[in-house]
């Protein structure tokens, strides 16, 4: 059975980018790549917004904020995106592919 990829890692191959050492550079790839592939919109901000109310905490987890960019084509907002790159970033070194 293949292992799970992390969401930050699925994130990447879904950008069409390897992980490799964080720098300037990768980091403008990432958001280059996002820009191309991921819409910007705000209407999981509305989806969102009763669970977050509920829970205290209107952010979807990395691995939902993800999933919903591969399996059903949403975007990233300004709130989620950033927080998606340096996570990105960060755990392409921490993790082997």
């Amino acid at each position: 059975m293949k292992p799970q990829l992390s969401p930050e890692l699925r994130l990447l191959a879904h950008l069409e980018l390897e992980p490799e050492v964080p720098t300037l550079d990768f980091l403008h790839r990432i958001i280059r790549e996002h820009q191309l592939r991921v819409p910007f919109e705000t209407l999981t901000k509305l989806i969102d917004y009763e669970p977050g109310r509920a829970r205290g905490d209107f952010m979807p987890s990395m691995e939902e904020y993800v999933d919903r960019i591969i399996t059903r084509g949403a975007g990233g907002s300004a709130g989620h995106s950033p927080a998606a790159f340096v996570s990105s970033c960060r755990r392409s070194v921490s993790t082997p592919p």
